[in-house]
């Protein structure tokens, strides 16, 4: 077998760092290229998806994506002192239990949306909540936006992206009934509008399908109304997910993202945004065989990770 490209010793814990630049149009799916090598193993059993998935990027590298128009924010840690404050933008009850569980570490503000609303009023809202950080309704930013919800990535011909949103229904074990979408082209007004360069923005993780898909008829896409926003990093799906996958790849991110590890100082310090994606990516792949994980998409900058909690003593 041929020498892969993107040589490592460890592809799991010691990956190299792939950057891809391009117009807002193109994406190219690099990620799942086999260009490391052309001599791959049959996959057969369990044992043979480790070897075969080290051999594709999006399984090797942590992938750094960026739009050639955007202007990216200045790289900010998330701030976790001593919690991290966190949004969740939800469709009923998807994930909720997941950021119940996490509350020793996350300072969950309100979901949204806690009722039903008209569109129009909803739009307004949305962009109150996101265009702001969440300061139109708490006195400090948000850190994390997470939304655990549906989406149309507007890949297909004519599609136009959108996001759908619902408050909890009153049995959790049901579909609301009060569906909200927002139209992305409703929302770009709101961008001009509020837009803040100098208030910090939150993480935000777009846990539904196609969340980070380009439209082929349009240079308008979610990526980029979040990184012409100032998020320094976005996350998304290449394509539809199924919504138990979705849960578990998030609940593997956020416990590697928010599991303090031991720094090369020595100090303690808690793991980046690129190699908490990285992880969960492998641990849905070892511990539950399945590679969907390659569809999630890290846009901006995988450096960013959370600034520890300090006291007097340190």
């Amino acid at each position: 077998m041929r020498r892969p490209c993107l040589a490592t010793e460890d592809p799991i814990e010691a990956p190299p760092l792939v950057d891809i630049n391009t117009p807002p149009d193109i994406c190219i799916p690099f990620e799942l290229l086999p260009l490391l090598s052309f001599d791959g193993p049959n996959i057969e059993t369990f044992a043979d998806l480790q070897p075969a998935a080290a051999l594709l990027p999006g399984f090797r590298a942590i992938i750094r994506r960026t739009d050639a128009t955007a202007s990216l924010p200045q790289a900010a840690n998330l701030r976790g002192t001593p919690k991290v404050p966190f949004r969740l933008f939800r469709y009923g009850s998807l994930e909720a239990d997941l950021f119940t569980r996490l509350g020793d570490v996350l300072e969950v503000r309100r979901p949204w949306p806690e009722q039903p609303l008209e569109r129009k009023r909803a739009v307004r809202a949305f962009g109150d909540l996101i265009f702001t950080a969440g300061t139109s309704v708490d006195s400090s930013p948000d850190q994390i936006q997470h939304f655990a919800c549906h989406c149309e990535g507007g890949a297909g011909s004519g599609g136009h992206p959108s996001i759908s949103l619902a408050p909890a229904p009153s049995d959790p074990d049901k579909d609301p009934d009060d569906e909200i979408e927002l139209l992305l082209e409703k929302l770009i007004p709101g961008l001009l509008n509020h837009w803040t360069p100098s208030l910090a923005k939150p993480l935000v993780f777009l846990n539904a399908c196609e969340s980070a898909a380009i439209p082929t008829c349009s240079i308008l896409s979610l990526p980029k109304l979040f990184l012409d926003n100032g998020n320094p990093v976005y996350i998304g799906t290449e394509c539809r997910v199924p919504r138990n996958v979705a849960a578990r790849l998030s609940e593997r991110f956020y416990y590697h993202l928010l599991k303090p590890v031991i720094a090369p100082t020595g100090t303690g310090d808690y793991q980046r945004v690129g190699m908490a994606l990285h992880l969960a990516k492998w641990d849905l792949l070892l511990l539950h065989g399945n590679p969907a994980g390659i569809m999630y998409t890290l846009y901006g900058d995988p450096n960013v990770g959370i600034e520890r909690a300090t006291t007097n003593g340190d």
